[in-house]
Order: C-alpha cells, then sequence, then structure tokens
C-alpha cells in the first residue's frame, strides 16, 4: 500500500511539474480541459492537494500499521475521506460537466484500489458513500443564475466563423449538421452587414462544409453541448448572442430568423432585447420558440 501511494504521488508530481513548464495538463481526452474551466480553484491547487492527500495517506501507513484494536483508525479514515471527495468530483463530471476526465479516473482508481487493498469493510464503507453521493447528484439540476463568458470559451467551439463588414457583435450557433431548421438558418447568413457569425456544432463534423465560413483546424463541440446542457435546453438551433452585459439565448429557427434579420441585416440594427444587467449581475435572457427545432435525443428527420 505505501508503494501504491508513493505511485500516486509520482503521477501527481509528474503532472504539477508538466502544467508549470508547459502550462497545461497532461490528458488524452479533453475532458480534462474542460472540466478544468468549471472549478473555482485552479488545476494546480487541485493537484497539489492530491498530492498532499497521497503523503499523508504514505506517513500515515508507516506509522500507524501496527494500530491496536481500540485506536482510531487514521488511515482508514484519511481513505474514506479521499473515497469521498473523489466521489463528489466523479459525480460533478457526471452530472455538471457531463464530460470525463481520464487524469482524474486515474486518480479515482488509485483510492479505490487503496481502499479496496486497505480491507473488505473499508471497501465496503467507501463504495456506499460514493453510491449516496452519486445518487445525490442525480436527484439534483444543476442551472446556474448566470453564465459568465470567462467559464466558457464558446470561441474554443467554433467550427467556422464568418466576419462580416461592420461587426457589432459576436453571434454563435449551437446546431447539429442532421438538423433541417439549423441548416436553414445556416443558409440565411449571407450578405449580413453587422454581426460575427460564428457556427458551434454538437458534434465532430468530417464532411460538412458552408460557403463563407473560414473553418478552424479544431474545436471543441463538447463545450457546444455543456452550454445547452448548463442551460437546461435540448433543441437545436439555439442561438447565442455576447454582449458586454452578457449573454442572451435565443431557441428555435423562426425566432432565431427574426432577430439575425433585424440584429444583422438593417442599416441601423435594433435592440432586441432590453439588455440592462440587474445590479452587480450579468444578464441571461433565454428566449424560446415552440416550432422549428430539433431535439438532440431524436434525430430531426423523424419528428
Amino acid at each position: 500500500m505505501q508503494l501504491l501511494a508513493l505511485s500516486a504521488c509520482l503521477v501527481i508530481a509528474v503532472q504539477i511539474i508538466y502544467s508549470l513548464v508547459y502550462g497545461s495538463a497532461i490528458c488524452p481526452n479533453e475532458g480534462c480541459e474542460l472540466v478544468e474551466r468549471l472549478t473555482a480553484l485552479p488545476p494546480l491547487y487541485f493537484n497539489i492537494l492530491g498530492l498532499l492527500f497521497f503523503q499523508f495517506v504514505y506517513w500515515s501507513l508507516r506509522f500507524y500499521k501496527n494500530k491496536s484494536s481500540g485506536s482510531l483508525d487514521i488511515t482508514g479514515l484519511l481513505l474514506l475521506a479521499g473515497f469521498a471527495v473523489e466521489g463528489v468530483l466523479l459525480a460533478y463530471q457526471l452530472f455538471v460537466a457531463h464530460v470525463v476526465c481520464s487524469y482524474c479516473i486515474l486518480i479515482f482508481l488509485f483510492v479505490v484500489i487503496l481502499n479496496l487493498v486497505y480491507g473488505r469493510k473499508q471497501i465496503i464503507s467507501g463504495v456506499t458513500v460514493v453510491i449516496a453521493i452519486i445518487f445525490s447528484f442525480s436527484l439534483l439540476t444543476f442551472l446556474p443564475a448566470r453564465v459568465s463568458s470567462q467559464l466558457y470559451s464558446l470561441e474554443s467551439g467554433s467550427y467556422g466563423v464568418k466576419s462580416c463588414a461592420t461587426p457589432a457583435k459576436e453571434i454563435f450557433l449551437i446546431f447539429s449538421s442532421d438538423c433541417s431548421h439549423c441548416i436553414k438558418v445556416i443558409n440565411a447568413l449571407d450578405n449580413c452587414n453587422s454581426c460575427d457569425f460564428y457556427l458551434n456544432p454538437v458534434e465532430k463534423l468530417d464532411t460538412f462544409r458552408v460557403n463563407g465560413f473560414e473553418l478552424k483546424a479544431s474545436y471543441t463541440p463538447e463545450v457546444n453541448r455543456l452550454m445547452l446542457a448548463m442551460l437546461g435546453i435540448n433543441e437545436v438551433p439555439a442561438l447565442v448572442v455576447k454582449s458586454t452585459a452578457g449573454f442572451s439565448f435565443i431557441k428555435g429557427e423562426d425566432k432565431i430568423l427574426n432577430y439575425v434579420r433585424r440584429a444583422c441585416f438593417d442599416p441601423q440594427p435594433v435592440l432586441y432585447f432590453d439588455r440592462s444587467p440587474l445590479p452587480g449581475e450579468e444578464e441571461m435572457t433565454v428566449l424560446t420558440e415552440d416550432g422549428g427545432e430539433c431535439s438532440l435525443d431524436i434525430d430531426c428527420k423523424e419528428q
């Protein structure tokens, strides 16, 4: 067990050094970067806390390995606490971020194996705690009161961008290539004069091509799905209008086309929303439309 704890320390130490040198984490998938954006604490501090935790486990194993039956089980408490923390982080990835960080899963496995090796009662207690945490998370709805542009970089989820002559605002269209309503909106974006349009797909695109858009070399569609999930939206197309006051959201083909025609084609675009934020708050407006949508769960052609 001591060797296992030291191995975990080594993995985290390598991650810390790599992050300090290169400014990014070692992670084979895009989930790590996305999860990191959703945490209030920088990932470097998370790693430092993890390193300290496994160090405490290592030294407790050395000094308390011959504990008496009536003494406090320091190592067992540490391992159970670690199991609980990892359970919260796992539930957060499953129900809030909707993406899994592979590096986080590796650390979680270290905690699971340590609890397993420590004894049957220990692993039963740990698994019970994690199941209770995940079950509790599954009963909650995570919908933020506001969405900050600093938390979500929609540009990183953009497949292509179309710059207009005199852009007055940035508009992000979250869409699916299989949705006919989305295609109609994209086809209506020609000859704009006052908006920069960004295409943000909810899936990876292979052969999808659009005229007039400059395609990006890389993009992260998980960012776009996460934005919809945090708003409780399960349909596309959805338009995100970025302004100094915050974000406004429009859902449905008809509402989107109506807004784009008024805000991006007129010589003097009209103000579609009252964007006066509440004192000390950024505004988040969600405007929905009953028709002209495709569900992300059902192919639009079936609707």
